[in-house]
C-alpha cells in the first residue's frame, strides 16, 4: 500500500508507469522478485523491485522520494540486492 501512495504522491515523475496495488502484489508474490525498502520515520520513501533469473538480476523499478535523494539511499537499496 505504501509504495502504490508513493507512485500516487510522486505521479508526476512516473508519468503512465505508475503500478497498481494488484501489480505490485502479484509481481511480489512470484518466485525470482523481490524488493528491498528504504524507511523513514515509520514509511517507505524508496523501494526497488527486482528479478533474480541464474546468474542476472533485473531491476524492474528503483525510486526514492525526492527529499531524500543525493544521500545514496538508491545505491543502497542496489546493493543489498
Amino acid at each position: 500500500e505504501q509504495i502504490y501512495n508513493l507512485q500516487i504522491n510522486n505521479a508526476h515523475e512516473f508519468g503512465n508507469n505508475i503500478w497498481s496495488r494488484a501489480e505490485i502484489n502479484d509481481l511480489l508474490k512470484k518466485k525470482g522478485f523481490y524488493s528491498s525498502i528504504f524507511i523513514q520515520e515509520k514509511r517507505i520513501e524508496g523501494f526497488g523491485i527486482f528479478f533474480e533469473a541464474g546468474n542476472f538480476l533485473d531491476l524492474y523499478s528503483l525510486f526514492v522520494s525526492p527529499m531524500y535523494r543525493k544521500r545514496g539511499i538508491a545505491t543502497t537499496i542496489i546493493d543489498c540486492a
